[in-house]
């Protein structure tokens, strides 16, 4: 039995191991922004955990829009009538 691969087998291989790269950057991806979503919502006072689970399972993009459009509280620095 021949156990050398031909060079289809290789290009195979070789396509197989670069989707499975990209497709765990494209995961850590939307992980790392799915974080810095929930970490907005952390800071107008909403639950790091519930955003970012929602960010996971809806898009990223969905709630990050949800995280935009909600306001900000009046004591945080960032709010527009306590900026100088």
């Amino acid at each position: 039995m021949n156990d050398t691969l031909t060079p289809d087998g290789q290009a195979l291989v070789a396509i197989i191991a670069s989707f499975g790269i990209l497709l765990l950057l494209g995961l850590v991806a939307v992980v790392v922004i799915s974080h810095f979503i929930a970490k907005a919502a952390q800071r107008k006072e909403r639950h790091y955990l519930s955003f970012f689970v929602l960010s996971i399972l809806l898009s990223p993009l969905i709630t990050g829009l949800v995280v935009a459009a909600i306001p900000f509280t009046a004591s945080d620095p960032n709010h527009p009538k306590n900026k100088k």
